[in-house]
């Protein structure tokens, strides 16, 4: 499984660390280019790293966690909650062994207080959008930011093609709420940016998502800066001004291989600190998939990103959002992080309200948000933060107007998400995904066909910050 991406990276020169394992019954494996195991009970090549997750029932003794790996030659890497632990072991073998009689033993599962046990798998983690290296925001104006306020003016721009998001600022700009971000490494003294602290990085395990000096981490900065970026006079304007950033990075420097528990871990940390949203501009792909075939998530995400619509936050869920992705596809089957019933999945429009050429549609697609194309998003970019570099953003300065991808319209909705629970605290997640759904704007010049509200390359159509906030005031 991979994640879908525009940031570069070469997979084929990270994935050379891997070795192949053969398709058989159960989970086994043959030599290959990559280190992969074929799962019967899920029928696809998965990629196997030197761990292995481990959920045990609600009330299970912590004795039984520590003779479990004493019994399997496990060590206890990382907790994931209440009762979901990580086990790691070099010897393959030795974790293919253990989950294979894990499959086939209900003793063994209950004797261990053991109720579900997986892979940790791993995938290729990168964002769904990017910026080319040619622009210089020196000078910044309110009008460059056409997702908030389209003026039209140009042979590339339509007049009212926007967010319509003026109008809902007269109500909120998003106090009190709060939204992950979860992705690369991110700029946290960024001026411009409302963080609420320096979050945390899934890949060191500190409480802090700062980016070393890696050329490649600018793209949670960007993202961050859509979502809320300050309305102090200076630089951009965020679609919730005064909403707050939680920094989560997950993405290394050079994407490569995520473990799922790391994936895991970065949402219940999400959440452990407050967060209302989540927004994920990257997504799952695998280039490998036959006509007909699907990527799937594990059971271990399906039952978090379940638990993350209906359970947390006091029971009213959090709102997970994914970019679509930007193959330009027209089907979810390689994307099963967007293709989940409990996320929104964001496609992206151009400055004259059309679905873009590299947007990902069909039936599971929900919204569609400015995304850019011809003209880009202008948003916060990170700075140089290395002495005496060069420039490590994706333009000079602390801004860039080229940002584009479903990356960028996916946190333009977690933007209005923000405005939506800013008037109405009392909505639980799925109130707001319908919010957003029925809001959104279809006047499209009849280019594009709804049937029962729902369009094909559209999903519920154009987010509308204004409409969504009126809704959200009285639901």
């Amino acid at each position: 499984m991979y994640l879908f991406c525009s940031l570069g990276i070469n997979t084929s020169v990270q994935a050379e660390s891997f070795k192949r394992f053969k398709i058989n019954k159960g989970l086994n494996k043959k030599k290959s280019q990559y280190n992969k195991i074929y799962d019967s009970k899920k029928n696809r090549n998965r990629i196997l790293g030197d761990q292995i997750i481990v959920k045990f029932k609600k009330n299970h003794r912590k004795s039984n966690v520590q003779r479990f790996a004493l019994k399997n030659n496990l060590r206890i890497v990382n907790k994931l909650g209440t009762r979901t632990y990580v086990f790691a072991n070099p010897d393959q073998e030795n974790l293919l062994s253990t989950l294979n009689s894990l499959e086939v033993s209900k003793e063994e599962k209950e004797n261990n207080e053991i109720i579900q046990a997986d892979i940790d798998e791993f995938k290729v983690l990168n964002s769904s959008g990017g910026s080319k290296k040619n622009s210089s925001l020196a000078n910044y104006s309110y009008d460059k930011q056409w997702h908030l306020k389209n003026i039209g003016g140009d042979s590339v721009s339509k007049a009212g093609s926007d967010i319509n998001v003026e109008p809902a600022w007269l109500e909120t700009q998003g106090e009190g709420i709060k939204v992950a971000v979860l992705d690369t490494g991110c700029d946290i003294t960024h001026p411009d940016i409302n963080f609420l602290n320096k979050g945390y990085s899934t890949v060191t395990g500190e409480y802090t998502a700062m980016p070393p000096s890696y050329a490649n981490e600018n793209h949670a900065t960007a993202v961050a800066g859509i979502i809320a970026s300050k309305d102090n006079g200076k630089g951009t304007v965020g679609v919730a001004p005064k909403a707050q950033i939680i920094p989560i990075r997950l993405i290394s420097d050079q994407g490569g291989m995520v473990a799922t528990s790391k994936i895991i871990e970065a949402h219940l940390k999400a959440v452990e600190m407050g967060a209302q949203i989540i927004n994920n501009s990257w997504g799952t792909y695998d280039s490998s998939l036959a006509e007909g075939e699907s990527l799937e998530l594990s059971d271990l995400e399906i039952e978090l990103y379940r638990n993350l619509a209906l359970n947390v936050n006091g029971g009213k869920g959090v709102i997970v959002i994914f970019a679509a992705g930007n193959s330009g596809e027209g089907n979810f089957a390689a994307h099963p992080e967007a293709r989940s019933e409990y996320n929104l999945a964001i496609g992206a429009i151009d400055s004259k309200d059309r679905k873009t050429r590299y947007s990902v549609y069909g039936q599971e697609l929900d919204l569609v948000a400015p995304g850019g194309q011809e003209k880009g998003i202008t948003t916060t970019d990170r700075r140089d933060l290395r002495q005496g570099r060069n420039v490590l953003g994706y333009a000079l300065g602390s801004y860039t107007d080229t940002f584009t991808g479903t990356s960028a319209a996916a946190p333009v909705v977690a933007g209005v998400a923000a405005l939506i629970l800013s008037v109405n605290p009392n909505l639980t997640a799925q109130d707001v995904k319908n919010i957003l759904r029925q809001s959104a704007r279809k006047d499209i010049d009849g280019y594009y066909k709804f049937e029962d509200g729902k369009s094909n390359e559209l999903g519920y159509g154009i987010v509308d910050a204004a409409a969504a906030v009126e809704l959200a005031k009285n639901w």
